[in-house]
């Protein structure tokens, strides 16, 4: 998918709040620091930001880019 990116926590937790307060800072800022280079450099209309964790029991986030007519504007992704 065009865009996407995936932050890896480099300590092993299953939640953001496991992290000490400053990696827990430095994750989320490790986070938004992808999401706007990219961004800037895509130009997309949206950000979207998935964590889950259920099938990779370690901390990570999804960043995926939207842009006007892929299959999931205006909808669930």
């Amino acid at each position: 998918m065009k865009g996407y990116v995936c932050v890896v926590a480099k300590r092993h937790v299953l939640e953001p709040y496991e992290l000490p307060p400053g990696e827990r800072m430095a994750f989320w800022e490790d986070v938004v620091f992808a999401a706007e280079r990219v961004a800037r450099l895509l130009q997309p209309i949206k950000v979207n930001y998935h964590i889950h964790g259920n099938s990779l029991p370690h901390l990570h986030a999804h960043i995926y880019q939207r842009f006007r007519g892929d299959r999931f504007v205006g909808g669930p992704d």
